[in-house]
Formats: structure tokens, C-alpha cells, sequence
């Protein structure tokens, strides 16, 4: 994202009435085992790249499903 990173836009959202419920999947190539364990914490869920589409694909459902 060009002009802010995920933990910028979580923390928007998060701080935001409106916003604060909607669900986040964090998706990245950064392999920092210290950010996937935060990210997994304060986020729906978490998937590296490559994306496999049809996980990505179940994820949503679950997340949907249990909102």
C-alpha cells in the first residue's frame, strides 16, 4: 500500500466506530515470524504470499460465518 502500512490501517480502523468490527486478514510476503505472531493476535487471521485462493477463499467463509 502506497501510503500506509497494515499496522496504519488496522490501527485506523480499530480507532474508527464505524470501522472497528470489520474483519482484517493480514496478507504478506514478509516472512518476520515476530509480525505474524502479533498480526495473528490482533487481526481475524494472517496468510503469507503465495496466496493459495482457495485457503484464502475458507478463511473468509469462517470469518464470515462467525460474525
Amino acid at each position: 500500500m502506497p501510503d500506509m502500512n497494515g499496522w496504519e490501517l488496522l490501527t485506523k480502523l480499530r480507532n474508527n466506530s464505524k470501522w472497528k468490527k470489520i474483519p482484517v486478514i493480514f496478507i504478506t510476503a514478509i516472512d518476520d515470524k515476530n509480525n505474524i505472531s502479533i498480526s495473528k493476535n490482533i487481526s481475524e487471521d494472517f496468510i503469507e504470499k503465495p496466496l493459495d485462493v482457495s485457503i484464502f477463499k475458507n478463511k473468509i467463509r469462517r470469518i464470515l460465518k462467525n460474525n
